[in-house]
């Protein structure tokens, strides 16, 4: 197959992949009005906020609308600004669960023999971005106690363009002549299923050992380079399930090994409070806008330490990571942590 139609190929994918995950994003945000509703009720406090912006955010397989519920929550005065410092974290430690979830169709569609393998990427995620979140989330809340909320002038009138937004006006347009959330997120799968499809077709008869010296040599070589990656993807799309959902079918083909994406996904968890920003910008919510940049600060500095003591960090990561994927007792039991956790945040 020539370049230019592998070429062909794998941006047909990639434009394939971002409009599913577009459409499954916007065919669960019609659960809005009952995911604000239920929001309402059962945060009662800074530890059920943080749970139930963690389990919202893995129920919808998006933490931008969490955010964006929080967010408005804050400014109607329903939620204190503690509170929603700790739906948004919540909201980021469940984002990575499309990762598992596409890992999952990769299982189903017989690329992997392992359930464990095929959503190792998604487990890697997880850890990753508990590993920087976690520490970000306690500082962040304690800096909070003092930080001023009146300080930071938020923007006005910017304009809301993503390389994403044709997709998501397309997405819109689909539910609209589908007529139901059900049927919209039926179609987003199906979609998902053909492009990781095509993606398939692109680099056929393409070996690991060529792929990854033609392609990915120079980034694969400097831990630096592939965070950059991991920010700027993510910037650019304003969507950390975008710049994720791309690793699944590169890993899942042999063209990526997990070790390598570690600081990838670190760029990514930075650059992905860049959609919050700007919903802050949008609202013209002052208080709004100092959290986020707050906890913006915390993570991004959290995550240089992380990346100066890398091999620290990786030895940790690494060494918790196989305690998981070694051993598929306590691989059901992680996975199952993801729900009972935030549940458990909720209820206490």
């Amino acid at each position: 197959m020539s370049t230019v139609k592998r070429l062909f190929y794998a941006c047909a994918a990639i434009a394939g992949l971002i409009f599913a995950l577009q459409i499954l994003a916007e065919s669960t945000a019609m659960l809005g009005p009952i995911l604000e509703t239920v929001l309402e009720r059962v945060i009662r406090g800074d530890l059920s906020a943080l749970g139930a912006g963690w389990i919202s955010a893995m129920l919808l397989l998006n933490g931008a609308s969490v955010m964006a519920i929080g967010l408005s929550f804050l400014v109607a005065g329903v939620i204190t600004a503690t509170e929603y410092f700790m739906v948004m974290a919540g909201s980021r430690l469940g984002a990575a669960f499309i990762v598992v979830f596409l890992g999952f169709l990769e299982y189903m569609r017989g690329q992997n023999e392992s359930l464990r393998d095929a959503t190792s990427i998604g487990v890697l995620s997880f850890l990753t971005t508990y590993l920087v979140y976690a520490p970000a989330i306690v500082i962040g809340y304690v800096l909070l106690q003092w930080f001023p909320l009146d300080t930071v002038s938020a923007a006005y009138n910017l304009p809301r363009v993503t390389i994403v937004e044709l997709f998501n006006q397309l997405a819109l347009v689909t539910l609209d002549v589908l007529g139901n959330a059900g049927a919209g997120f039926g179609m987003g799968v199906a979609a998902l299923f053909v492009s990781l499809h095509i993606f398939d077709k692109a680099f056929t008869g393409v070996s690991a050992d060529t792929f990854r010296s033609k392609y990915f040599r120079f980034i694969l070589n400097n831990r630096w380079v592939s965070f950059a990656a991991g920010l700027a993807i993510t910037a650019v799309t304003m969507s950390v399930a975008i710049s994720l959902a791309l690793l699944v079918p590169l890993h899942s083909k042999g063209y990526l090994k997990r070790d390598e994406l570690i600081p990838y996904i670190l760029g990514a968890n930075v650059a992905t409070m860049s959609g919050t920003i700007l919903a802050a910008a949008i609202l013209d919510t002052t208080t709004g806008m100092s959290i986020v940049l707050l906890f913006t600060a915390v993570i991004a500095a959290v995550t240089l330490v992380s990346m100066i003591f890398y091999d620290q960090f990786y030895t940790v990561l690494k060494w918790v990571f196989d305690q998981i994927m070694l051993d598929k007792n306590k691989f059901f039991l992680f996975i199952l942590s993801l729900g009972v956790i935030p549940l458990l945040l909720i209820l206490g």
